[in-house]
């Protein structure tokens, strides 16, 4: 009767509670968080890409994925092409993009919350630059 995503996979990548990576991050698959990203994190172009940033969590930077779980710290803007799930531990300050959105109560955004359907190009690409187009 509904149509839901696929269920996710297990991740292959983790980063435990007590690293810290300086530099941006690519990934394919699946990235479970629980430590720090000083930098960018983006699924590599054209993947199937999930990714959980649990409470506690930081990225400092862009986040890019297909699939996104967040009940951690984000600073910069967050673009999701399919479904986007907030915590209620999530805080995100940024702009973030989605192709569809669960949220939480408690969860926080300090910035716009678009829909990639939003403006007149009727959509995004995951695959644009790292500037996004202004919705009027």
């Amino acid at each position: 009767m509904f149509k839901r995503d696929k269920p996710a996979a297990a991740p292959e990548s983790l980063i435990g509670p007590s690293v810290t990576i300086r530099g941006d991050v690519e990934f394919a698959g699946g990235v479970h968080l629980e430590g720090r990203v000083l930098g960018n994190l983006r699924m590599v172009p054209d993947a199937e890409a999930a990714l959980d940033i649990v409470e506690n969590a930081v990225v400092e930077g862009e986040v890019r994925a297909q699939r996104a779980s967040i009940n951690g710290r984000i600073r910069g803007d967050v673009t999701v092409a399919g479904r986007l799930v907030l915590g209620p531990k999530a805080q995100i300050e940024g702009n973030v993009y989605y192709g569809t959105i669960e949220m939480a109560a408690g969860a926080r955004i300090t910035g716009k919350l678009l829909s990639s359907s939003a403006g007149p190009s009727g959509g995004q690409s995951l695959k644009s630059s790292s500037t996004h187009p202004s919705v009027q």
